[in-house]
């Protein structure tokens, strides 16, 4: 008997509407109800179906992703795809790296008019004088294992300035493949961001040029 080779499983609009519908439910239930037996077997639930993605599905990002933001309320945390705090990092590199995300690589404005932010507005004594940009400018960033995309946002539960959110996802990646995983494992933020009116703009060749700037 000769092996047969196992045909990839192809994910369509129905499923990820249905993914969709499972997270932001588990979103408003437990902002609702907080953590009991309920929400977790919801949050089980909701990872099987990020497991199905990333294993069986060819449109799927491969390799670990996160979210790093506001989660439905204020204050910023490293999300995992099933909507929970259980990003499978060691316990001390999720907060070094929470630590190092923060508004550090989110876009800012230089009285020039000149693209800045946290990694080198800081280093090359810009500190003063800038503003965030538009919510939704993004920047494309490496921190050291992670590819990442990182933008200001008041739109995912805090309303204050210096709110920021990132998708990150491990190796090199293009800015395409971190938007397509933004779509297919964070929905509910796509969402949270269309509702406010906002839309996401690569401004990463603004930041590069300016850093070319004397």
């Amino acid at each position: 008997m000769t092996d047969q080779k196992e045909e990839p499983v192809v994910v369509g609009r129905i499923e990820l509407m249905l993914l969709r519908e499972l997270q932001q439910a588990v979103a408003e239930m437990r902002a609702t109800r907080g953590r009991d037996a309920l929400t977790e077997r919801l949050d089980r639930a909701d990872s099987q179906w990020h497991d199905f993605l990333e294993h069986g599905a060819l449109r799927a990002p491969v390799g670990r992703c996160l979210f790093f933001g506001c989660w439905g309320q204020p204050g910023h945390c490293l999300i995992a795809p099933s909507g929970t705090s259980r990003t499978g990092l060691p316990s001390d590199e999720a907060w070094a790296l929470a630590e190092a995300l923060d508004g550090a690589f989110a876009p800012r404005r230089g009285r020039d008019g000149a693209i800045v932010c946290g990694n080198h507005y800081v280093y090359e004594g810009r500190a003063y004088g800038t503003e965030e940009c538009a919510q939704g400018e993004f920047l494309r960033h490496r921190l050291g294992k992670w590819s990442l995309l990182q933008w200001w946002d008041r739109c995912q539960g805090d309303t204050r300035g210096a709110c920021n959110s990132t998708i990150l996802l491990e190796g090199e990646r293009t800015t395409a493949e971190l938007l397509q995983a933004l779509e297919t494992r964070f929905p509910s933020v796509l969402e949270n961001l269309k509702q406010h009116g906002v839309k996401l703009v690569d401004v990463t060749d603004r930041f590069e040029a300016a850093k070319e700037q004397p």
